[in-house]
């Protein structure tokens, strides 16, 4: 994995330093058009809101790859030596762990924010729907969103407030003379906000931009006014929140200076600001922006906390290595697979698992090896019939309970191997009459290649225990317990080296030291 990260955040970077990485739709839209193009970066991903800006870019393993920060400048317009003061930068393992403190809320400006996990998910399925992701970012991401669900779920970070829009209601409910609001954007954010005031009983009032009139949802019991009507309705309300995605002011001073009536109560919670920083010096009148609205960072944690914390982090990136193993491993077999130099009849055999229950399958001939493979297909529900002259004892107690039905006699060769008067001989069609599975396992060389020939010219499944090639499917040494079954071949090169394997997984699998 090759993927690094520039984060601009609370942290290091003053609210108007985060304005300037603010990137509106037409600069997103240009930096993923960048990503696309640029010939060493697989994928990106930009997170974008009112606390920060950060760039996720995946490049082409072994190779350096641009800078994110110096990416995201250049898409910007703006002088990246200027702002290096100002950045954190991520690579490896670390943007995993980033990721997993930024969605548990233990990275946010305010501690426990409820909004930031959405937000990322958000920022990933942007991404997704413009084809500008790869696997990396899109694993990566997808664990750091789960590991910061788990942690809300066993953990409580939240200190007194979830999000900024709960800041921004109690600034209201701290305010006495407040009773009218007015919402200034039809975002996510502006909609959250106006439905709890109105909820609450206050009077609301919501702009409309006229082209969003089709697709706009207004929340119950919310009024709404046009946008280029915000200063009059400014006039009758007590108290304004702003939250548009505007890269320019929205309030201006010099509009609200000749406003007969001004609300004493300005709440922005935009980046870039949609309210004239300067209003905020006029008399009787109280602007918060996002900053002065929120609290609480990492240093919040005591030290059970963080711990606790490390520890959730430390297990989703061990399951991210685990990821990495795989998909090397998985290179790996694509390289082999393609090869020029490969030979394609190497593993012919493919390990297939199929409904045995109540098929035939006739064993020609009663010795150790038959014993065997008969003992083990019984495990497995088939119809069971063995030809051969004599029968072991465990044999012979599998057909007396049933299991097992003997044919007795022995198939020769051909008519000139029948030598003995005394045995009674069988006819090969006959004794592989009803097969839909045959194995040779008699302790005669030719009349093992026989019947193997009579079930590839009949297309039945055959085995011959003496002579792969002359098979069409290897019988595999098997493990049993009460979830799993394993099946494993060789190469038929080493038979022992088989035994030993299969005894080993026999054991993992019996006392289940896998899980």
């Amino acid at each position: 994995m090759n993927i690094k990260a520039a984060i601009i955040d609370h942290e290091m970077a003053s609210l108007s330093e985060r304005e300037i990485f603010a990137c509106s739709q037409e600069q997103k839209e240009a930096l993923y058009r960048r990503v696309s193009e640029h010939p060493e970066i697989m994928g990106g991903v930009l997170l974008n809101t009112c606390n920060r800006t950060e760039l996720y870019l995946s490049m082409k393993d072994g190779v350096k790859g641009p800078d994110p920060f110096v990416f995201l400048c250049d898409s910007l317009d703006a002088e990246a030596e200027q702002f290096q003061p100002i950045v954190k930068k991520a690579s490896g393992d670390e943007v995993l762990s980033h990721l997993c403190a930024l969605t548990s809320g233990a990275a946010s400006q305010l501690l426990g924010d409820s909004q930031i996990i959405t937000q990322v998910s958000d920022a990933l399925a942007d991404a997704q729907d413009r084809d500008a992701t790869d696997s990396s970012l899109n694993t990566v991401f997808r664990l750091g969103i789960t590991a910061g669900k788990k942690v809300r779920t066993d953990m409580n970070l939240q200190i007194k407030d979830t999000s900024t829009v709960d800041l921004a209601i109690h600034a209201i409910e701290d305010a006495p003379t407040v009773k009218s609001v007015l919402v200034i954007g039809n975002g996510t954010i502006g909609r959250l906000a106006a439905e709890r005031l109105a909820k609450m009983g206050y009077s609301v009032t919501m702009t409309l931009r006229q082209y969003h009139n089709k697709e706009a949802i207004i929340p119950a019991g919310v009024s709404i006014v046009p946008y280029p009507e915000r200063y009059r309705q400014m006039e009758v309300s007590d108290a304004v929140i702003s939250t548009t995605a505007s890269p320019h002011v929205v309030v201006t001073k010099t509009e609200f200076e000749q406003l007969t009536h001004r609300p004493g109560l300005l709440i922005d919670m935009a980046v870039p600001r949609d309210i004239d920083p300067e209003i905020s010096g006029m008399p009787g009148v109280t602007c918060l922006n996002i900053d002065e609205l929120s609290g609480g960072t990492l240093e919040a944690l005591n030290q059970e906390q963080k711990e606790q914390l490390n520890e959730y982090i430390d297990t989703y990136v061990s399951e991210l290595h685990r990821w990495e193993e795989q998909k090397k491993r998985k290179e790996a077999d694509i390289a082999r697979l393609t090869s020029p130099e490969r030979d394609r009849s190497e593993r012919r055999y493919f390990p297939l698992f199929i409904d045995s229950m109540d098929r035939l399958a006739i064993v020609i001939g009663g010795g150790n090896i038959a014993e065997r493979r008969i003992m083990t297909l019984a495990e497995f529900g088939f119809r069971i019939r063995v030809v051969s002259g004599t029968l072991s004892e465990t044999l012979q107690r599998l057909v007396n309970a049933g299991l097992v039905e003997w044919q007795q006699g022995y198939v020769a060769a051909d008519e000139r191997d029948v030598v003995c008067e005394e045995r009674r001989y069988i006819d090969l069609a006959e004794a592989a009459e009803g097969a839909w599975m045959l194995l040779a396992c008699t302790n005669d060389r030719e009349t093992n290649r026989t019947i193997g020939q009579f079930g590839r010219e009949n297309h039945i499944l055959i085995n011959v225990c003496d002579a792969r090639n002359e098979s069409t499917f290897w019988f595999p040494a098997v493990g049993l317990s009460d979830e799993l079954t394993m099946g494993l071949v060789g190469t038929g090169k080493d038979h022992m080296n088989v035994k030993k394997a299969a005894a080993s997984l026999r054991e993992v699998i019996e006392k289940k030291t896998y899980k």
